[in-house]
C-alpha cells in the first residue's frame, strides 16, 4: 500500500505532501515515511501505532469480539469498536452513524470478508515486526483516544520512540474513532 501511495504521489508530480493516516492508514503512512521521507512535509496520525506497537498483534481478537458484541446487542460494530460505552461515547457513535447515512449515492461498497481478513493479518504482521528507524524530521502530530481498544493509547509512546518530534494529543472519553 505504501508503494502504491508513493507511486501515486510521484505520478501526480507532487514534490511534497501533508499526510494523514488513521489506524491501518497510519501504518501505511509510517511505511511511506520509511521508504520516501522526502515526499512528506508533515504528518498527522490518528489511532495508529508503529511496528511492534503495544497490543497490535491482538487487534484481530478485539475486532472479532467487537463484531460479536455488536451482533448480539444489535448495535453497529463500528459503534462498539470506535466509541466508549459512556453516555458521551454513545452519543458520539449515534452522531457518527447518522453522518454515514447522509450520503446516499456514490458510497463505497462494503469491504469483502477476504479483504478484512487480509487487513487484520497485515496489522498482526506489523505488530510482530521489528521497529525501524525513520529518517523523517518534519512535524508529526499523533491523535489518540484514551480508551482506544483497537490500538492501545500506549502506542503514542511507541510512536515517539520512532519519531521523537511527535506531538501527542490524547482525547478523554474517546476510542478508536477519535477523529470520527
Amino acid at each position: 500500500m505504501a508503494q502504491d501511495a508513493i507511486a501515486t504521489i510521484r505520478a501526480l508530480g507532487l514534490a511534497q505532501i501533508d499526510l494523514f493516516g488513521l489506524s491501518m492508514g497510519g501504518m501505511v503512512a509510517l511505511e511511506v515515511l520509511r521508504q520516501a521521507p522526502e515526499l512528506v512535509n508533515r504528518v498527522v496520525f490518528a489511532g495508529t501505532g508503529p511496528q511492534s506497537g503495544p497490543g497490535l498483534t491482538q487487534m484481530t481478537k478485539t475486532f472479532i469480539r467487537g463484531v460479536l458484541r455488536g451482533a448480539i446487542t444489535l448495535v453497529n460494530p463500528t459503534s462498539v469498536l470506535f466509541f466508549t460505552k459512556t453516555d458521551n461515547g454513545k452519543q458520539a457513535a449515534k452522531e457518527y452513524q447518522a453522518r454515514l447515512m447522509l450520503r446516499s449515492t456514490g458510497r463505497d461498497k462494503p469491504v469483502a470478508p477476504n479483504v478484512l481478513v487480509a487487513q487484520l493479518h497485515a496489522v498482526k504482521r506489523w505488530g510482530q515486526a521489528t521497529p525501524v528507524t525513520l529518517g523523517f524530521a518534519g512535524p508529526v502530530l499523533d491523535l489518540h483516544g484514551d480508551s482506544d481498544a483497537m490500538v492501545f493509547p500506549e502506542n503514542t509512546e511507541a510512536l515517539k520512540r520512532v519519531l521523537p518530534q511527535t506531538q501527542v494529543q490524547i482525547y478523554p472519553d474517546a476510542g478508536h474513532g477519535v477523529v470520527s
